[in-house]
């Protein structure tokens, strides 16, 4: 019988409660540190969750994410608004190129069951799968240079549980889902000057740091 190991705990953990999705190359990079024989040892290891109904296997299209090692833009109260113009062009230029059919794994209702969350199976958006990958590389970049941070990562579908009729970001960091964010964290589609000067003003009438990744 497949027992789970500690890297398998990690991975279902983040799953259920941190993002919706990572992908396969995400997993191998990050949990076998991207070895030559990184790619195919975690889809062998990962076939073994998908078989224990902790996993399911999903191919989504979304678009190469270029390499995420700082935000876009900081903000913290008291500060003036960063040049909102020249993200919003660099976020549009990110988007530019062709989606590619991208091999993910998401938590079961199984796995939300063991580990929390409200992981099911299934992406509800499909369409916004490459968007949630890069929130999950977000996440994996703060997990593995910020853990402390990382600990304190609620993800945006635990937050719309208690932010009803509220704007929700795609992730902050809090002590929980209801307590008031330390930093709020979005990663930025082909987001609009307009759009993201939306978002700045709620950050800053809530008086709460944000970073635009």
């Amino acid at each position: 019988m497949t027992q789970i190991q500690s890297r398998d705990q990690e991975i279902l953990a983040a799953l259920s409660r941190r993002v919706r999705l990572f992908s396969l190359a995400q997993i191998a990079s990050f949990w076998w540190e991207g070895a030559p024989s990184s790619v195919p040892n975690a889809r062998r290891r990962l076939a073994k969750l998908v078989d224990m109904g902790l996993l399911a296997g999903l191919r989504v299209l979304a678009q190469p994410l270029p390499p995420l090692t700082e935000p876009l833009a900081r903000w913290r109260p008291g500060q003036g608004e960063p040049d909102l113009a020249a993200v919003a062009w660099q976020l549009q230029k990110r988007w530019s190129t062709a989606p590619r059919e991208t091999p993910v794994y998401v938590a079961t209702r199984r796995a939300a069951g063991l580990f929390g969350g409200r992981a099911r199976g299934e992406l509800r958006r499909e369409l916004q799968a490459a968007h949630d990958l890069g929130v999950a590389a977000v996440y994996l970049h703060f997990l593995g240079n910020l853990p402390a941070l990382a600990e304190y990562w609620v993800g945006e579908d635990l937050l719309r549980q208690y932010r009803i009729g509220q704007k929700i970001p795609d992730a902050v960091l809090a002590e929980s889902p209801r307590a008031r964010p330390t930093l709020v964290l979005e990663f930025g589609g082909a987001y609009t000057v307009r759009r993201l000067r939306q978002f700045h003003k709620h950050c800053a009438e809530d008086d709460t740091p944000y970073e635009i990744w």
